[in-house]
């Protein structure tokens, strides 16, 4: 299990070079999204705010930390804090956006007892993935609970991976309904 932590550090290390960009539709509407990977970001995703341990409190060094394996699974059990589904959501988030086809408009608010503040969900495969603005907020295993009740759903028209440094972008997916072209 203990390499389920690394793996899911080094699964978000392979993102953070890329940005996505969606293209979604609904109601003959129009929405654009971007999702970037942030150093800061895995601290939350990896669900290590709540582990209460020193070592994790600095955000941008959290990611460092566990591909240093400076932080083990054992020092996160004592913890208390139950994060492995988190760590396979993160292990498959490449296949989470690049597959996604639908993408919801999450209203939090309208969810009882919902602390997330993300703006759009993804689901695949029971893996929910929350982004907030342009960044991932939450991953975890929907369980008794299905986030995307009551939200409106885009359909996915395109799907674009960027590359930061060089500009360079791969079209990964576009609908046979889209002809706005690339």
């Amino acid at each position: 299990m203990s390499d389920l932590l690394k793996q899911s550090a080094m699964a978000y290390e392979e993102l953070m070079p890329y940005r996505y960009h969606f293209t979604l539709g609904k109601k003959e509407q129009l929405r654009h999204i971007s999702i970037h990977f942030p150093v800061v970001a895995f601290h939350h995703l990896a669900g290590f705010h709540r582990a209460g341990i020193a070592m994790l409190s600095n955000k941008k060094k959290t990611l460092h930390a566990v591909l240093a394996e400076n932080v083990t699974h054992a020092q996160l059990i004592r913890s208390g804090a139950v994060l492995e589904d988190r760590w396979t959501g993160i292990c498959r988030l490449k296949e989470i956006i690049e597959s996604n086809r639908m993408v919801f408009y999450y209203r939090g608010h309208e969810q009882p007892g919902s602390m997330i503040r993300g703006d759009y969900l993804m689901i695949h495969e029971g893996i929910a993935f929350f982004l907030a603005n342009d960044t991932p907020e939450s991953i975890f295993e929907q369980k008794n609970r299905r986030y995307e009740q009551g939200c409106p759903r885009f359909v996915t028209l395109r799907i674009i991976r960027e590359e930061a440094l060089t500009g360079e972008t791969i079209c990964l997916y576009r609908s046979p309904n889209y002809c706005n072209g690339i």
